[in-house]
């Protein structure tokens, strides 16, 4: 289902509006090609998204529990393609990343070969990371470490990427096992 933006757009233009014909004017398209979209999507569901003998078209109780999941969707898809096409265009793009002391030593190689392979995109590097300012928008991406509980309002509208569980390899000179022993623990 989620292949098929068109169809997407159109039943999201169809919950807003209630009209085929107010959609097909707003997407510069003909009436029967929105019929024709919204069947093919009530059909890929298996149920129908709204009531159609009735004017305007009223939302089945499935559109109105998906409409605002789609919607994020749509939007979502649109702020992306505007991202690309500035890049496209050869406009720079800026990303604001907060990280911590414990991401300085590979940060910046990766953002180097990150902005190497992307030279239109650059990284504005801030620190500490401070996760009420990140939600305020002063940052599109924050590194943090540790669990990361829901203590901060909205942290749960974020993605978050575990990196996974910490693995400690003991690493000493043969010098070091010598005069100590092996290592068995970090301390």
């Amino acid at each position: 289902m989620l292949e098929d933006f068109d169809s997407l757009e159109i039943f999201v233009l169809l919950c807003e509006t209630g009209s085929i014909q107010r959609t097909a004017e707003l997407l510069d398209c003909d009436k029967s090609s929105v019929s024709r979209k919204l069947a093919k999507l009530e059909k890929k569901l298996g149920r129908k998204l709204f009531e159609h003998d009735k004017r305007p078209l009223l939302m089945t109780n499935l559109a109105r529990s998906i409409y605002p999941v789609i919607q994020n969707i749509i939007d979502e898809k649109n702020m992306l393609e505007n991202q690309f096409k500035r890049l496209s265009n050869g406009d720079s793009m800026t990303i604001r990343l907060m990280i911590g002391n414990g991401h300085i030593n590979f940060a910046p190689r990766l953002l180097k070969e990150y902005s190497e392979m992307f030279p239109s995109l650059s990284f504005n590097v801030i620190s500490p990371p401070d996760v009420p300012d990140f939600l305020a928008g002063k940052a599109e991406v924050i590194c943090l470490s540790g669990q990361q509980e829901n203590n901060h309002q909205h942290i749960s509208d974020c993605v978050l990427l575990p990196r996974g569980h910490m693995i400690f390899v003991p690493v000493a000179s043969p010098e070091y096992i010598k005069k100590y022993g092996q290592v068995s623990h970090p301390s």
